[in-house]
């Protein structure tokens, strides 16, 4: 088989499988398919900011780890003071409040050989400062929170997400601890126009003399209530190097075999990150449902696409498919005539060669070569209407605009089909105007032509034809006894009105009417109310 009828076989093919689409088919795949890569995106989104929050918390562990080994390392090279306020222990318990401060998941303990010294919760993260060192230390001057009951009449603010500030405290210098005096809650940030001033200064103040209403900076977290869990997987701890005669340090899983002989040593979890759903509880129903919402619109979108393309598609098929077969069938049934006369012509012919002369035969041959004729005329009519449907569903050559009088195209009409109305006894009537129209004049008399013709095949006898002009439009009326259920299927090509399917012509007038109308920017109205066909030109 050679190449092109191998494409012409697979083309053919292809046409047949051509089927009417159903939107749910297309949707539902489409949908499927754009969930999927919806929850995969919202998915990797929320894990991608899961880590970045949690990478960021894990600098500030790591950087706190840090300063907590290096005052652990500072009293294990100059020697350890124990004292409550020695700057080796201030310097320690800075450094565990401020790991409880930023994580409060965060526990750690500091050890001297087997004596626990301090541990996170002994440094609770709630601390004033009243002033810095000449070397930025603020650990000198830093004073915590003495026991959380303290900040018991704001705990229903705290549970609602409210931030608070110390305003004004009552100082234990001997112990470096506070009891708060006047606190400042407030729902936003960094927004103070709702703060409420909440008296939290208790009847016994104990120890407590000095009273301060201003100091450097309160650092207060809300997660004051919160108590750590206290468990340990890491232990970093100090050895003497015998070879070096130096404290090195090693950081090792816990438990650890050698970790109460250590010199000092601090115990503590690791980081551990938390979940997406601890991070985002809200936030990431927020993102799967907009992911989803996102996705069910695209689906929706591409569906819709896909289902008007498919199905213009599928109108453009059907619609040669039917155009088709409904030339083969108008183009069958002159054929089938004139087969049927032509035989009866042969018979008679081939009698009248043995037989006398006939006037009678010879009359009746005369009459079947008439009506072969007449039929070969109609068909002659069809295909040339075909030929003119095929050219106005293209340009049919270069669209010519020029100014055109269409008072003078309808009186060219009117002459051409004179004779057809004084058959039928049809009156015309013409009624006001139309300005001239920067238009095709010849694609324009092809249009107006039809409606003519359209006119003087299917005015009932007797009738009257109106054309009326006005600025806007071109109004022709006729009467038609028979029925139309509906006028705007008379534009598609070999459809005729119900009771007119007997009278000659192909049903292409009005298709090339409106085709030839579209090309040149006009519009064709059609409608049938009470008898009266009427087919309007709209210019503008």
């Amino acid at each position: 088989m050679s190449d092109k009828k191998l494409m012409k076989n697979r083309f053919s093919k292809k046409q047949k499988n051509i089927k009417k689409p159903v939107f749910a088919k297309i949707f539902i795949p489409i949908l499927l398919a754009a969930v999927i890569l919806s929850v995969l995106v919202a998915h990797n989104y929320l894990i991608y900011k899961k880590n970045e929050a949690n990478k960021s918390v894990q600098v500030f562990f790591q950087d706190n780890l840090n300063e907590l080994e290096s005052a652990v390392d500072d009293a294990t090279v100059f020697g350890a003071d124990l004292s409550e306020n020695s700057l080796c222990m201030l310097r320690i318990k800075w450094a565990l409040s401020r790991m409880y401060m930023d994580d409060m998941n965060v526990y750690a303990e500091v050890y001297l050989k087997d004596k626990k010294i301090l541990d996170t919760t002994q440094c609770l993260p709630c601390v004033v400062a009243t002033n810095r060192s000449p070397e930025g230390n603020w650990y000198p001057y830093a004073y915590y929170l003495k026991d959380p009951s303290y900040l018991d009449p704001i705990r229903e603010y705290i549970d609602q997400g409210y931030y608070y500030d110390i305003e004004s405290a009552f100082f234990d210098p001997l112990t470096h601890t506070f009891i708060p005096g006047n606190v400042c809650v407030y729902p936003t940030l960094f927004d103070r126009a709702d703060a409420e001033t909440i008296k939290c200064k208790p009847d016994d103040l104990g120890e407590c003399k000095k009273y301060e209403t201003l100091f450097t900076f309160s650092w207060c977290s809300r997660g004051i209530f919160t108590k750590a869990e206290p468990r340990i997987d890491r232990v970093a701890y100090y050895y003497t190097n015998d070879d070096f005669s130096v404290f090195e340090m090693e950081d090792v899983p816990y438990p650890y075999e050698k970790q109460d002989e250590a010199i000092w040593s601090i115990r503590y979890k690791d980081y551990e990150g938390q979940s997406i759903k601890e991070l985002y509880p809200v936030k990431r129903w927020v993102v799967s449902g907009t992911a989803l919402a996102i996705a069910v619109t695209v689906s929706l979108v591409v569906s819709l696409i896909l289902y008007f393309r498919k199905k213009t598609l599928f109108e453009i098929f059907d619609y040669r498919k039917k155009t088709t077969e409904a030339m083969a069938h108008d183009l069958k049934t002159p054929l089938a005539t004139i087969s049927a006369y032509a035989e009866s012509l042969e018979e008679g012919l081939s009698e009248g060669g043995t037989a006398a002369y006939d006037p009678e035969k010879e009359k009746q041959n005369r009459e079947y070569a008439k009506k072969i004729r007449e039929n070969v005329n109609d068909m002659n009519d069809m295909v040339e209407g075909i030929l003119q449907f095929s050219k106005s569903e293209g340009s049919g050559g270069k669209i010519v605009m020029q100014e055109t009088d269409i008072r003078q195209i309808i009186g060219g009409c009117m002459i051409k089909y004179d004779g057809l109305f004084k058959q039928k006894s049809i009156t015309l009537s013409v009624s006001g105007e139309t300005p001239s129209q920067n238009t095709d004049p010849k694609l324009l008399t092809q249009a107006i032509d039809n409606l003519f013709s359209n006119c003087a095949r299917y005015a009932d006898e007797e009738s009257e034809v109106r054309i009326v002009l006005s600025e806007n439009d071109i109004k022709i009326s006729n009467r038609f006894s028979g029925e139309i259920s509906n006028g705007e299927d008379l534009k598609k090509p070999f459809v005729k009105g119900e009771t007119s399917r007997s009278q000659k012509g192909s049903g292409l007038g009005l298709s090339i009417v409106d085709n030839d109308l579209k090309l040149l920017g006009y519009k064709l109205e059609l409608s049938f109310e009470n008898g009266i066909f009427t087919a309007t030109v709209v210019l503008r």
